[in-house]
C-alpha cells in the first residue's frame, strides 16, 4: 500500500484505531509530537498554536525557527510533516485549523544546510550526522555532484524535499492555506500575523552566517542542474 493510499485510509478511521496504527507506523513519531500537546511550555510546545487552532509546518532552513518563535514563542513542534498532524488531530479538527509554511528556492536552501550541517547544526545529533557524512567535502559543490544523489542522505531531515513536508496524502497536493516565501520573509509573515491573527514581530533567530541568498555565486551549472532534477517535485509544486 503506497503512502497516500495509507494515510488516506488512516484519516478515515475512529480516533483510537488510527493512532495505534499511525504510531505503529511512524516509529513512535505521533507519540512524540502527542507528548508535546501535554507540555505547557518549552521550546516544542504546541500550547500556543492549539489556543490559535494554528499548524505551522516548520520545513528545514526556510527561517521557520524566527517565524515559530515571534508567533507562538516556541519551536511549535519543530519539523513536523502534515501528515503526521492530520493523524495527530483527526481529520475534522485538522480541516478546521488554519495552516501555513514557509518555503525556499530549493538551491539556496541546500546551501544553506550544507553550511549549517558543517558548522554543526543545531545539536550533537546534527553534528554526527555531518561529521559521518559531509566532513570530507570541502564545498557544497563536491558534495552535491558526488553524494545528493544517495536516497539515503535526501532522507535526512534537512535535505528532504519540502513537499515532503506539506502534502496532505488525501488529496497529494500541498495540503496548507498559506504558502509563505523566503523570498518574501518580512511581507509573507504579515499576512500570517493578519490571518491568525496575531500581533507579532518577526525576530532573526538561527540564521546561517555563511549562508547566501543569491546561489549562483555558490553553485556550479552542474550542480544546479542536479538540485533542480532531485527536487523537481519541489520546483513543480512549489512553483520555484
Amino acid at each position: 500500500m503506497s503512502i497516500p493510499i495509507l494515510e488516506r485510509t488512516l484519516a478515515r478511521l475512529p480516533d483510537g484505531l488510527r493512532w495505534a496504527i499511525a504510531n505503529h507506523r511512524y516509529n513512535g513519531q505521533l507519540d512524540y509530537i502527542r507528548r508535546l500537546q501535554k507540555r505547557q511550555v518549552g521550546d516544542l510546545s504546541l500550547l500556543k498554536t492549539e489556543q490559535l487552532r494554528t499548524i505551522f509546518v516548520h520545513v528545514p532552513k526556510t527561517a521557520g525557527v524566527s517565524v515559530s518563535n515571534s508567533l507562538f514563542g516556541s519551536q511549535a513542534g519543530s519539523h513536523t510533516p502534515l501528515f503526521i498532524y492530520l493523524n495527530l488531530y483527526g481529520r475534522r479538527r485538522f480541516d478546521e485549523m488554519y495552516k501555513f509554511t514557509f518555503v525556499r528556492n530549493p538551491w539556496d536552501r541546500l546551501i544553506s544546510a550544507f553550511n549549517y550541517l558543517k558548522s554543526g547544526g543545531m545539536h550533537s545529533m546534527d553534528a554526527r550526522w555531518a561529521r559521518k557524512n559531509l566532513d570530507e567535502f570541502s564545498g557544497v559543490n563536491e558534495f552535491v555532484e558526488r553524494l545528493l544523489a544517495d536516497q539515503e542522505i535526501r532522507n535526512w531531515i534537512h535535505f528532504r524535499d519540502q513537499s515532503y513536508f506539506l502534502i496532505d496524502p488525501r488529496s497529494g497536493k500541498i495540503g496548507v492555506n498559506f504558502v509563505g516565501r523566503y523570498e518574501n520573509l518580512e511581507a509573507d509573515f504579515k499576512r500570517v500575523c493578519q490571518d491568525i491573527p496575531v500581533n507579532a514581530d518577526l525576530q532573526r533567530m538561527n540564521v546561517t552566517a555563511t549562508g547566501k541568498t543569491f546561489y549562483k555565486e555558490d553553485l556550479s551549472k552542474k550542480s544546479i542542474q542536479i538540485i533542480s532534477e532531485l527536487y523537481s517535485r519541489d520546483l513543480r509544486l512549489l512553483r520555484y
